[in-house]
């Protein structure tokens, strides 16, 4: 995201340090840290995790978490608003 280490430490009230070794996976971060760092981050957990996991589910749900995965929040929040008012409109004109 652009963002240093030392920022994102003082956004997340943690040091730089602590967060290269997070970001190089020699330690991991406590509940309330990763948590302080998706905030900081702007992202959701999932956002976080989403190439430590598999994504379940079909390939539509596939092809919309990768399409929001770099997304900040106000374009996630832009997106599911067009999404969901498409989804109205096909409604009013039943289809």
């Amino acid at each position: 995201m652009g963002m240093s280490q030392e920022e994102l430490g003082a956004m997340a009230l943690t040091s730089n340090v602590h967060i290269s070794y997070i970001e190089s996976g020699s330690r991991a971060p406590s509940l309330d840290l990763f948590v302080a760092i998706a905030n900081a981050l702007e992202v959701s957990a999932d956002d976080l995790l989403a190439e430590s996991i598999t994504v379940s589910g079909s390939a539509t749900v596939q092809e919309l978490h990768a399409l929001l995965q770099d997304c900040n929040r106000d374009e996630r929040e832009m997106l599911m608003r067009l999404l969901k008012f498409t989804k109205e409109l096909f409604s009013e004109f039943n289809i």
